[in-house]
C-alpha cells in the first residue's frame, strides 16, 4: 500500500549504494515552506522536498483542530550516507544516540528536520513522524503523551498515490502484532504516562508496548466508528480549558468509560480490517513549486552542519565548524549569529552580541540575521535603565522591524518587535505584531501573556480578559499563571485610574452605571449615623479596605477591595448567603458591574472559596458593609 513511499526510498538507497568521494557535494532546493539541504542527488532531494510539501499539505486537511503555518522556517539536512549522519546526531545524558534514521529539533526561531537518507523507507516513516509532533503542538498546544506519540504513529503512514489520493493512517504491522501477542496493559496505566515515566524513558519492552497501544488507541478514535467520533478533539478541549485529567477524559468519553474503552480497543485491534483516510490532495500551486537546486561549497554547507550541531547539544564540535567558515569568510553572516545563539543560550551576553550584531551588519537583508540580533538587543534591555535603555530600546525596534519587514510570517520576530513596541508606548503597532503572531502559533502562552499586556495598556480591558482569564487557571506554568493574574490586578488598578471621579458632593448617577439587582431576600441597604455591625461568624474573616468595583465575566461576580496587603478578590458565590448593607449617605443602591467611584471604605467578610478554587480567588464573599470614612471597627 505504501507505493510512493517506497519508490522514493529505493530511489535513495540505489544513491547511496553508489561510493561516494571522500568529500561529499552538498545542495540547497527551497520549496514554499521548506529549505532542504543534502549531500544526495538532484533529483531525489527535489522529490523529496515536493514530498514533505505534500505531507504538510495533508496534514493542513487532515489533523483534528486549527492547524496553521509553521511559525518559523523549517531546514531540513537529508544526509545520503549513514555514516555522515551518524555524526550529527544528538547526544542524551552525555552520550550519542544510537539506531536513530531521523530527528526533529523545534527551536524559537528555526526548526531542523535531520534525515539519514540511507534508512531508506524507515527515515521517511521518522521524518513524518518528528514534523507531526511539530505540527501537534504548534496546533493544539501540549497534550498527553499517548496523544503525542499515538497521532505521531497515526501520520508516519502518509503516502500518495499516482492518482493523487492521500492516504493517511494505515495500520501498523509491528503493533498490531505486539498487541495481539501480550497482555494489553490497563488502560489507567497508558493515561498515567508521562515524558519522566520510566515506560517512556527506560522499559524497552514497556515503551513498545506503550507506542503500540496509542497508537491503536488513537487509531480507534479516530477510524473506530461514529461512537467515539469528535472524543478526541473534546478531550483535547478540555485539557486545553484548564481541566483535569480525570474530570476531562470522563467529561470527553463517558463516566466510568475507562472499562468499555478497553474493551473496545481489544476487539478492535482483534479484528481482521482497519479502515484508513483517503482523500483527495487540494492543488496548492505554491507548494507543489520546488525552486532550482543551488549548489553548496564546502562552507557554505558548514554553516548548516555547525548550527545543526549547536542545536542537539554538541556545541564544542559546532563551535569549531562556525569559527574555521568566519576565519575564510569574515562576512558571512548567518556563521556569525549561528556562533553569537551559542553564547546567548549559555547567557554568555557579552560574547553574543558583538557577534549577533556583525551577523546582522554582514546579512542586512537576512531576517534570520537580524532577528537574531534583535533578540540579543532585548536580552540586554534587562540589565539597563535610563538614556542606555532608550538607545538599546530604539536600535532593537529598528533591527526587528526590518526582519519583519523582510519576514513577516515568521512568529518570534513579529512577537519581539511587538514587545519592544510594547516597551516604546507604542501600543498600535505591539497589539498588531504580538496578534498576527499569535495567528503563527495560537497556542503560545508568552506572546498570550505579552499581548494582554499591550491590551491592558490600550484600555482594550475585555481582550486583555480574553486571554488573562484562561490563563489565571488553566496556564501550562506556575510563573505563566501567577503573571497573568498580576496582569489581570494591574488591569483593575488601572481601570480605576482612568475613571474620572465626579466632584467630591455629588454621589454618581445610578444612570451611568447598570446596578445588579441585589440577591432574593437582602434587605435593602440603609443609612444610619452609628453602624450597628453584622456579627463575624466562625469560619469568617473581616478586614477593612476600600471596595473598588465588581469584575463581571459572564455570570461570575469578582468583588475587588483594596486592603493594606493589597487587592482582595472575593466571589459572588450561590452556595453563600450574600448581604449587603451601607452605614452612609449616599452609598450605591446595590452593587455594579465596573468600578466603583469614588472608591468607597469598606468591610468585607469572606469564606475560604468553595471548590472548585481558582487562583484569582482569595475567597468567597459573605457581606460587604460601607462605612463612614475613617471608621474602624
Amino acid at each position: 500500500m505504501r507505493q510512493a513511499v517506497r519508490a522514493l526510498a529505493a530511489l535513495f538507497l540505489l544513491v547511496t549504494a553508489v561510493p561516494a568521494p571522500a568529500l561529499a557535494d552538498w545542495i540547497r532546493v527551497r520549496s514554499a515552506n521548506f529549505v532542504v539541504v543534502s549531500d544526495a542527488s538532484e533529483r531525489d532531494v527535489r522529490r523529496a522536498a515536493a514530498w514533505l510539501e505534500q505531507f504538510r499539505q495533508a496534514m493542513l486537511q487532515a489533523l483534528p483542530g486549527e492547524l496553521v503555518a509553521s511559525p518559523v522556517p523549517t531546514i531540513v539536512v537529508a544526509f545520503g550516507r549513514s555514516r555522515t549522519f551518524e555524526s550529527f546526531t544528538p547526544h542524551l545524558e552525555g552520550r550519542q544516540m544510537d539506531d536513530v534514521s531521523g530527528y526533529f529539533v523545534g527551536n524559537e526561531d528555526l526548526n531542523y528536520i535531520a534525515v539519514n537518507l540511507g534508512r531508506g523507507d524507515r527515515a521517511f516513516s521518522t521524518i513524518l513522524h518528528e514534523y507531526t509532533h511539530f505540527l501537534v503542538e504548534n496546533a493544539l498546544g501540549p497534550v498527553p503523551v499517548w496523544v503525542d506519540e499515538g497521532l505521531a504513529q497515526y501520520y508516519e503512514t502518509f503516502e500518495v498515490r499516482d492518482d493523487g489520493i492521500a492516504i493517511i493512517g494505515m495500520p501498523l504491522a509491528e503493533h498490531l502484532d505486539a498487541l495481539r501477542r501480550n497482555r494489553m496493559p490497563p488502560l489507567e496505566n497508558l493515561l498515567r504516562v508521562d515524558r519522566a515515566s520510566p515506560t517512556y524513558t527506560q522499559d524497552e519492552h514497556g515503551r513498545g508496548l506503550f507506542y503500540a497501544q496509542s497508537w491503536a488507541l488513537v487509531h480507534y478514535l479516530l477510524r473506530g466508528g461514529p461512537a467515539r467520533d469528535g472524543q478526541l478533539g473534546a478531550y483535547l478541549a478540555r485539557l486545553r480549558g484548564g481541566g483535569d485529567a480525570e474530570a476531562s477524559f470522563a467529561g470527553a468519553f463517558g463516566e466510568n468509560a475507562r472499562a468499555a474503552l478497553e474493551d473496545e480497543l481489544r476487539d478492535y485491534v482483534s479484528q481482521s480490517r482497519m479502515t484508513a483516510l483517503a482523500f483527495r490532495l487540494d492543488v496548492d500551486p505554491a507548494a507543489d513549486d520546488v525552486g532550482p537546486v543551488q549548489p553548496l561549497d564546502e562552507r557554505e554547507a558548514d554553516v548548516y552542519l555547525g548550527d545543526l550541531l549547536a542545536r542537539v547539544g554538541r556545541v564544542d564540535a559546532a563551535r569549531a565548524r562556525l569559527e574555521r567558515v568566519l576565519e575564510d569568510r569574515p562576512d558571512q553572516a548567518r556563521a556569525a549569529s549561528a556562533l553569537g545563539l551559542i553564547a546567548l543560550r549559555d547567557d554568555q551576553l557579552d560574547a553574543a552580541l558583538p557577534l549577533l550584531e556583525r551577523g546582522a551588519d554582514a546579512g542586512p537583508d537576512d531576517a534570520l540575521a537580524l532577528g537574531a540580533y534583535g533578540r540579543g538587543l532585548v536580552a540586554q534591555l534587562a540589565s539597563q535603565s535610563g538614556d542606555d535603555f532608550e538607545t538599546t530600546l530604539r536600535r532593537a525596534r529598528d533591527v526587528l522591524e526590518r526582519a519583519v519587514a523582510l519576514d513577516p510570517e515568521t512568529a518570534p520576530i513579529s512577537a519581539l518587535a511587538g514587545y519592544t513596541a510594547a516597551l516604546d508606548g507604542d501600543v498600535d503597532v505591539a497589539v498588531a505584531r504580538l496578534r498576527h503572531a499569535l495567528t503563527l502559533t495560537p497556542t503560545n502562552e508568552l506572546y498570550q501573556l505579552r499581548l494582554a499586556e499591550a491590551l491592558v495598556a490600550a484600555g482594550d480591558w475585555d481582550g486583555a480578559n480574553r486571554y488573562l482569564d484562561p490563563l489565571v487557571g488553566a496556564g501550562r506554568t506556575a510563573a505563566t499563571r501567577q503573571r497573568a493574574l498580576e496582569l489581570m490586578t494591574e488591569m483593575v488598578l488601572a481601570r480605576v485610574r482612568a475613571a474620572t471621579p465626579p466632584p467630591p458632593a455629588e454621589p454618581e448617577p445610578a444612570a451611568t452605571r447598570v446596578p445588579e439587582p441585589p440577591p432574593v431576600g437582602t434587605p435593602p441597604p440603609v443609612a444610619v449615623s452609628r453602624p450597628v455591625l453584622r456579627s463575624v461568624e466562625s469560619g469568617e474573616t473581616r478586614v477593612v479596605g476600600r471596595l473598588r468595583g465588581v469584575l463581571c465575566r459572564g455570570g461570575a461576580r469578582v468583588i475587588v477591595v483594596e486592603t493594606a496587603g493589597g487587592l482582595l478578590r472575593l466571589r459572588r458565590h450561590a452556595s453563600r448567603e450574600f448581604v449587603y448593607v451601607a452605614y452612609v449617605a449616599g452609598a450605591p443602591a446595590a452593587i455594579a458591574c465596573g468600578e466603583l467611584t469614588p472608591a468607597r471604605r469598606v468591610l468585607a467578610t469572606y469564606v475560604a472559596p468553595a471548590p472548585p478554587a481558582r487562583p484569582d480567588i482569595d475567597g468567597d464573599a459573605v457581606a460587604i458593609e460601607i462605612v463612614p470614612e475613617g471608621f474602624t471597627p
